[in-house]
């Protein structure tokens, strides 16, 4: 092949996906969907928080414990105790 050969065969290279792609695009495209604005708060105030799973399982939880202090408890899929983190009375963790 010479130069020309080789410019053509380029040339016809990038046209071709350019025109793959925009068919494509058109065959396998979804409708746009743009999300509705929702009203966030800036503070969210409760005693506590559970993580379910999708079957309503325990995951997670983040409470004020029976000592006043802070804690983070997270659970495996059959509800054992994996992690907690918490503080002490002198508020070390």
């Amino acid at each position: 092949m010479d130069k020309r050969q080789i410019l053509f065969m380029f040339f016809l290279v990038t046209i071709s996906g350019f025109l793959g792609g925009l068919v494509s695009e058109k065959i396998f495209s979804s409708s746009i969907v743009l999300a509705e604005k929702v009203e966030t708060a800036e503070i969210i105030s409760a005693e506590g928080f559970h993580l379910v799973d999708k079957s309503g399982g325990l995951r997670g939880a983040f409470i004020i414990g029976t000592d006043g202090n802070p804690k983070i408890h997270l659970l495996d899929e059959i509800g054992l105790f994996r992690m907690t983190l918490s503080l002490d009375d002198e508020g070390t963790p």
